[in-house]
């Protein structure tokens, strides 16, 4: 099993605060359906607990380099946020 090193830990030592979870609703079937897609691509049979961990920290990621896009083409165009 392909051992994947935590995107908490990833995101914070890039200088990026982790968000909170609480806005964070993963069903269940999504946390299969993950589950299901790092088994096909990577090999990798995650828990439950890892798959919300990984998923979450993926979510948060996302949410957070969609923002910085956002400023960044609000700050090209001139309107600051």
């Amino acid at each position: 099993m392909i051992k994947f090193p935590s995107l908490e830990i990833l995101i914070t030592a890039k200088g990026i605060e982790p968000m909170d979870d609480n806005h964070l609703y993963i069903t269940k079937e999504e946390l299969e359906e993950f589950k299901q897609i790092t088994l096909t691509e990577y090999g990798a049979n995650l828990t439950d607990e890892q798959a919300y961990e990984q998923g979450s920290a993926l979510f948060r990621l996302t949410d957070c380099l969609i923002k910085k896009a956002i400023e960044k083409r609000r700050c090209q165009s001139g309107k600051m946020v």
